[in-house]
């Protein structure tokens, strides 16, 4: 891991890539409410960076891990979906964020014991797109066939 004054100056100078799934069980799929910037108090996709000699899908299912409490386990498919990329005018280090988002459709066989993190103050299943999230969400919910 990166100290923090470390990670400051890159979110400051460059972009981050980072990983993004939408978790998809029984034709429901699952959102967090951001707990902190950027995107705080909004509904968005699990997910965040990519550390240093990490595979993307490596970097899925820790993220998986660790966002929602899920195992691996109960992973049936996942498939690449996109690339996005996001600029968000705020961040944990108040510096406007541009983030390159490499987007998974992940389907589950157990929805079981999910919880949020830290990240999120909390999580939901959902089976429709709210026309009220923000348009980045929508448009990827969309391009992996929700309506």
């Amino acid at each position: 891991m990166i100290s923090k004054a470390s990670y400051k100056k890159i979110v400051e100078t460059m972009p981050i890539t980072c990983v993004e799934f939408i978790l998809i069980h029984r034709r429901k799929f699952l959102l967090g409410k951001r707990a902190n910037a950027p995107a705080k108090n909004k509904w968005w996709f699990p997910g965040g960076r990519i550390l240093k000699n990490e595979k993307i899908l490596n970097a899925v299912m820790r993220k998986i891990k660790e966002e929602t409490g899920l195992s691996t386990s109960v992973i049936t498919k996942i498939r690449f979906l996109t690339v996005n990329e996001v600029f968000f005018p705020d961040s944990a280090f108040k510096y406007p964020c541009h983030n390159i988002n490499i987007i998974h459709a992940v389907t589950i066989k157990s929805a079981g014991n999910t919880r949020p993190d830290s990240q999120h103050s909390t999580i939901q299943w959902f089976s429709r797109i709210d026309k009220q999230w923000p348009k980045y969400v929508r448009e990827v919910l969309a391009s992996a066939g929700f309506k």
